[in-house]
């Protein structure tokens, strides 16, 4: 896996962490060990941590192939967001927004027939779909482990295959 995180520099820092399950980068990849905390570009492979002589290539930007949901947006009841309570997100896709609702019995905000997919409660006054807030994965992890406490913060972070 080959991540970028923002550090302030023009590309960012590069992070590449193989998969060799038992060693220092596999239990990286688990969440069971931190990320070494180190400045520019490396590599952990196995038990070993290598410095790169330079930043991998950034994958490809791929082309945004989103889809006019407006009319659909227009259709869900308005619900006033309160950033505590809810999360937004953005639709891309007429069936990522019909099959939110498919999921509910037809309805919105309606009753989840699966309590694996969470429930849509309508659309903001900007447009984007609207769902109530739960726990963020960092949040629930630390509850468990300490593993997320060393990881950078960043505003941009790319991750690619390996």
């Amino acid at each position: 896996m080959t991540c970028w995180y923002d550090d302030g520099t023009k590309h960012g820092q590069c992070v590449r962490i193989f998969d060799v399950p038992g060693t220092l980068s596999g239990d990286i990849l688990r969440l069971h060990r931190n990320l070494p905390a180190m400045s520019g570009h490396f590599e952990v492979d196995g038990d070993d941590i290598r410095p790169l002589n330079c930043c991998l290539k950034l994958p490809e930007v791929l082309e945004d192939d989103s889809e006019d949901v407006s009319e659909l947006i227009s259709k869900l009841p308005l619900v006033s967001v309160n950033p505590a309570k809810h999360f937004l997100k953005t639709a891309k896709y007429r069936s990522e927004v019909e099959n939110l609702i498919k999921c509910q019995g037809g309805s919105v905000p309606g009753h989840p027939l699966s309590p694996n997919v969470i429930q849509l409660l309508g659309a903001s006054s900007d447009g984007q779909l609207v769902f109530e807030k739960l726990s963020s994965c960092a949040r629930t992890l630390a509850h468990f482990s300490s593993s997320t406490s060393s990881f950078p913060t960043s505003t941009r972070f790319r991750k690619t295959g390996r």
